[in-house]
């Protein structure tokens, strides 16, 4: 959302927006409760079941669709930004098809969603729907994920600092 002109007296902050292009406020919605959320669920309790589900059904983790849960969480943070969140400028959504699902469960008048690839989950490579990245890995790669967090990457997935 761009600030409106500065007053005389407005904040340093304003200013320096206004002057910049930048904007004054960024406001973030994550996506509802989605296939991809039900079965880490699942998996956090033991239970294998939806990840194997994902599996079966041959998609990778970025074609996971919203629940019928997702899409009342979208739909009631759309009405919340619809009476809160005044205008807004762009709107971006990431290619994962449940973010696209929740931007039009929002329905936000007049958005015009851009699709932006940086605006996604890190892939966890070998480990993607079997929970944590770091499970079973060896002294050599817990060694290397200590001494860099930010550079260190699953198997075949990517580093935080790829994202």
């Amino acid at each position: 959302r761009r600030p409106n002109p500065p007053s005389a007296d407005g904040t340093g902050c304003q200013r320096m927006a206004l002057q910049l292009n930048l904007p004054l406020d960024l406001v973030l919605v994550r996506h509802g409760e989605s296939e991809a959320n039900v079965a880490a669920d699942l998996l956090a309790r033991g239970q294998d079941s939806g990840r194997d589900a994902l599996l079966a059904a041959g998609r990778h983790d970025s074609q996971a669709r919203l629940t019928e849960l997702g899409r009342e969480q979208a739909r009631t943070a759309g009405q919340w930004l619809r009476e809160n969140g005044g205008e807004f400028d762009r709107y971006f959504v990431s290619p994962y098809v449940r973010t696209k699902e929740t931007a039009g469960e929002m329905a936000l008048p007049d958005a015009r969603w851009e699709a932006d690839l940086m605006l996604r989950e890190r892939e966890q490579g070998v480990m993607q729907g079997n929970g944590s990245p770091t499970l079973g890995l060896s002294i050599e790669e817990r060694t290397r994920l200590k001494m860099s967090t930010m550079f260190w990457a699953p198997t075949a997935g990517e580093a935080v600092a790829d994202v």
